[in-house]
């Protein structure tokens, strides 16, 4: 029996979701663990918003050079900050990051580390109410990941307990 490859998505606020998940369906007691890699991509979909909003004023599309620089290593530095809250939640995962459209470089990764499940959340929670419902619930690159993946997907939505687990939907 092969063992399973399971490849968390970190989002910036959903480390303890994931961390819960993975403790309570795969417990240390069970004796198959799965081998855990969590993932950070840092997005530069926004890099691009920023050089078009710049255009739209008549400046030049591109930021002085020590501007991108300091922005690339704040990433950089939120990155690490993101894997390690990971690294608390879920003990003896591989910490892997990224950089490009989240979307395509969560598919390259899981491929690429040879992942037999993929594991991210629906979109992080808007404001106090939770979790949305409907269509609009599932981000786009959630979405991407769901309808392009080579794996299996699961799909966490808002908090996790094993109660609920059980008790399934509401």
């Amino acid at each position: 029996m092969s063992t399973l490859r399971l490849l968390g998505c970190l989002d910036g606020v959903n480390a303890e979701v994931l961390g819960q998940a993975i403790s309570q369906l795969w417990p240390s007691a069970s004796g198959q663990q799965p081998q855990v890699g969590l993932l950070y991509v840092i997005d530069t979909r926004p890099r691009g918003e920023l050089e078009r909003r710049r255009e739209r004023f008549w400046r030049p599309p591109h930021l002085p050079l020590a501007r991108q620089e300091q922005l690339r290593q704040a990433e950089r530095e939120t990155a690490q900050e993101i894997l390690q809250e990971g690294a608390r939640y879920v003990r003896g995962a591989e910490l892997l990051q990224r950089e490009g459209r989240a979307e395509q470089e969560i598919l390259r990764c899981a491929q690429e580390w040879g992942a037999t499940l993929i594991v991210l959340c629906a979109r992080s929670p808007r404001g106090e109410r939770g979790p949305e419902q409907g269509p609009a619930s599932v981000g786009h690159v959630a979405r991407f990941v769901l309808d392009h993946a080579s794996c299996p997907v699961l799909l966490l939505r808002g908090s996790w307990s094993l109660a609920s687990a059980k008790e399934g939907p509401a």
